[in-house]
């Protein structure tokens, strides 16, 4: 049941993932600027759009190996979007303004579900399931 639930919790990871990724490209698109610094800009837009498409397709791949009771792939993602989380946690803190913003909230909650769905995937529960995913 846990592993069930770690991998629909992965389902909004995902979709920021991939929604930042094509948020970032319509930035980059709309940015002002011509010459060299637009180019390097969009060299890092792509660089960009490549490591959110990869990190949801982790996030997506991980969730069915774990559904599936094959692997725990579900960890890497997962604790890379955690990793994020605990950035924009710091962030607030030093910043000492914890309060609403539209651009700090995706990052904590969708953080709060790769933790969840991290620790879920490390239960005792879940390694039983993948460990006789591996025996079949």
């Amino acid at each position: 049941m846990t592993i069930v639930l770690a991998a629909v919790l992965m389902v909004p990871v995902f979709a920021t993932w991939l929604t930042a990724g094509i948020a970032w490209m319509v930035v980059t698109y709309r940015m002002e600027g011509d010459g060299l610094g637009k180019g390097l800009f969009w060299i890092l837009a792509v660089l960009i759009l490549l490591l959110c498409l990869f990190l949801g397709y982790m996030s997506a791949t991980g969730a069915m190996g774990a559904w599936r009771g094959k692997d725990a792939r579900l960890i890497i993602p997962a604790r890379f979007t955690a990793f994020l989380f605990v950035i924009a946690l710091i962030n607030l803190v030093v910043n000492g303004r914890i309060s609403y913003s539209p651009t700090q909230i995706v990052p904590l909650v969708v953080g709060a579900l790769a933790i969840l769905a991290d620790s879920m995937v490390r239960s005792k529960s879940a390694l039983a399931w993948l460990a006789q995913g591996a025996r079949r």
